[in-house]
C-alpha cells in the first residue's frame, strides 16, 4: 500500500455536528479580518466593499466548513492510524502505531452540551499535534481510545474497577485552599490590565487611576509621618492581597474543577476543567522529571503541588492540555506516595543530599540586594520611610539569603538525580538518569571568581522544563557529579 492509498472500506466519519465546529473554529480565525470589515463597512467611503466582503466571507466559510467536515474520514488498522482530509486537494497522513505517544479528549462547554468530544493525537515529540479529530461521539472517542491501547500493547484486557480508582481527587475546599496558597490572581490582574489598555481611548483606566492618586494626595497631605505612610501602605497591600486570594480562587475553581489522576496499564492519566473538560496521559517510562513545589504558604496549609515534565511533551505550544501537573495540590503526607506512582525508582529516603559551595548565600544576597537602591525613588515621599524599609529589605534578603544556602542540596545515587532549592519558597527536582539526553559543566564570570561550576541537564523534551541545572557547586563536586552522570549514561547504552 503506498501513503497515499487508503484501506479498504469507506472510513469513519466525524460526529454529525461537526460541519458547527468547523464553523465556530474558522469563524474564531477570522475575528480580526471580520473587524476590519467591519470598520469599512461602517464608514462612508467602502460601506458596500466592507458588506459585501463580510457576505462573501460569511457564506463561504459556511459552504467550506460544511464539505471540510464531510470529507474527513479516518481508518484504524492493525499497521498505523489513517486520516483521510481536504475538497479540492486530498491529504492523508498516516500515523504507524510505534509513533503514538498519546491520546487526549478535550471538552469545552458546547462539547459539553452536544455529547461529544476532540480528540488529539500526538506522535513523534514535535511542537504540533500529529493529528486533531476535532468531533467524535462520546462512544467513537472512547472506540478510538481503547483502540490506541490495543495496537500500542496487545490485545488490551478489561480494565477492573480497581485499576480504574483515582489515585487522587480534589473537591471545592481543597481548591479553596489552594487559590489561597497559590497566586494565579496575578493572571487574571494582568489579563485584566491588557484589556484596559486595549480599550484606553473609550476607558481611560489608567488616567482614572492617576487622577484618583493625586486626589488622594492632594487631600492627605505630603506633611504626615512615618507612621501614617506606614499603615497606608499596609491597608492597600493587604485590599491587593485579599483581592489576589478572590481571584486566584476563582481560577482554581475554574480550572480544576474536578480534577482525578489514574494510573491505568502503566498510564498516569488526568481529567479536570470546569468550563472545558481536559485530559492529559502519559506513560511512566516517558515521566523524565518530577517538581515539588513547598512554599511558605503551602506549609502553613500543609499542602505541597508536584508538578511532571515529560519527555517529547509539547509544553511551549500546549501545555494546557498536556500531562503537567501529577498534583496541582496534595496533602504533605501523600508526596512520597505519588512521586514513587510516577517514578516507581524514587527513594527519598536513601537519598543523600550535599550542600552547595560556600559562597552560595552571598551570591544569592548580591543578587536580590542589586534592587534595593530602587526603594531610592521614595525619597520625594519620605527619606524616614526609605530608610526603614531599606533597613527591612536588607534584614530579610540577608535571612533569605542564607537560609537558601542551608536548605538547598543535590543528591544523587545510581537511578536518581535531584536538587532543591529555596527558603520561603521551596522546590525540589528529580530526574531519572535513564532519561537525560547529555551533560554540560558551565563556568560563569562569577562562577570563575569563587571556583564554582553548574551542571547543566539537557532532558527529551523541548519545551520549557527541558533543562535541569545545580548551580555554584564547588568547582572539584561539579566536575566528579558530570563525570559520574556521564559514566552511568554510557552504562546504560551499552
Amino acid at each position: 500500500m503506498t501513503d497515499n492509498a487508503l484501506p479498504l472500506g469507506d472510513g469513519r466519519p466525524l460526529h454529525w455536528a461537526s460541519p458547527l465546529y468547523e464553523l465556530v473554529f474558522h469563524l474564531a480565525n477570522m475575528i480580526p479580518t471580520m473587524l476590519g470589515l467591519g470598520l469599512a463597512a461602517s464608514s462612508e467611503r467602502f460601506a458596500i466593499w466592507g458588506v459585501a466582503g463580510m457576505i462573501v466571507m460569511g457564506v463561504a466559510t459556511i459552504i467550506y466548513s460544511v464539505f471540510a467536515a464531510r470529507r474527513i474520514r479516518y481508518w484504524i488498522t492493525d499497521e498505523d492510524l489513517v486520516i483521510r482530509s481536504g475538497i479540492i486537494g486530498r491529504t492523508v497522513r498516516r500515523i504507524p502505531w510505534a509513533r503514538v505517544e498519546n491520546v487526549q479528549q478535550k471538552r469545552n462547554v458546547l462539547h459539553r452540551l452536544t455529547g461529544v468530544a476532540e480528540v488529539v493525537v500526538e506522535a513523534g515529540g514535535g511542537m504540533n499535534a500529529e493529528a486533531k479529530l476535532r468531533v467524535l461521539s462520546l462512544a467513537a472517542a472512547a472506540e478510538f481510545e481503547q483502540a490506541v491501547r490495543e495496537h500500542k500493547q496487545g490485545t488490551a484486557a478489561p480494565i477492573s474497577q480497581a485499576e480504574t480508582a483515582a489515585l487522587l481527587t480534589l473537591d471545592s475546599p481543597e481548591l479553596v485552599r489552594a487559590g489561597l496558597i497559590s497566586n494565579q490572581g496575578w493572571l487574571a490582574v494582568g489579563a485584566m490590565f491588557a484589556l484596559v489598555y486595549q480599550f484606553d481611548d473609550y476607558f481611560p483606566v489608567g488616567q482614572w487611576m492617576k487622577d484618583a492618586g493625586s486626589a488622594t494626595v492632594s487631600a492627605v497631605g505630603l506633611d504626615h509621618g512615618v507612621v501614617f505612610w506606614i499603615s497606608l501602605l499596609i491597608v492597600l497591600a493587604l485590599v491587593g492581597f485579599a483581592l489576589m486570594r478572590v481571584l486566584s480562587i476563582t481560577w482554581w475553581l475554574v480550572r480544576f474543577h474536578g480534577f482525578s489522576l489514574h494510573l491505568v496499564d502503566e498510564k498516569l492519566s488526568t481529567e479536570h476543567g470546569l468550563f472545558t473538560k481536559r485530559r492529559g496521559a502519559s506513560h511512566r517510562q516517558r515521566v523524565q522529571r518530577l517538581l515539588v513545589l513547598d512554599g511558605w504558604l503551602y506549609r502553613l496549609f500543609k499542602r505541597q503541588a508536584i508538578q511532571v515534565g515529560v519527555a517529547g511533551q509539547r509544553e511551549a505550544l500546549n501545555e494546557t492540555d498536556s500531562l503537567r501537573w501529577l498534583a496541582p495540590v496534595v496533602r504533605a503526607e501523600r508526596r512520597s506516595e505519588l512521586l514513587n506512582v510516577a517514578l516507581p525508582i524514587l527513594d527519598e529516603r536513601s537519598l543523600d543530599w550535599r550542600p552547595l559551595h560556600n559562597s552560595a548565600g552571598w551570591r544569592v544576597w548580591f543578587s536580590h540586594a542589586i534592587f534595593v537602591p530602587l526603594l531610592l525613588l521614595l525619597l520625594v515621599v519620605s527619606p524616614s520611610l526609605v530608610a526603614v524599609l531599606v533597613v527591612a529589605a536588607l534584614v530579610l534578603i540577608t535571612l533569605d539569603a542564607f537560609a537558601y544556602a542551608r536548605f538547598a542540596g543535590y543528591a544523587i545515587d545510581d537511578r536518581i538525580v535531584a536538587f532543591r532549592e529555596g527558603f520561603l519558597d521551596r522546590q525540589t527536582w528529580f530526574v531519572p538518569i535513564d532519561r537525560i539526553e547529555w551533560v554540560a559543566l558551565i563556568t560563569s564570570p562569577m562562577d570563575r571568581a569563587n571556583g564554582t561550576a553548574s551542571v547543566s541537564i539537557e532532558l527529551r523534551t523541548r519545551g520549557p522544563g527541558g533543562r535541569a541545572q545545580i548551580p555554584m557547586l564547588a568547582l572539584a563536586d561539579a566536575e566528579a557529579l558530570a563525570s559520574r552522570l556521564r559514566q552511568q549514561l554510557a552504562l546504560l547504552a551499552d
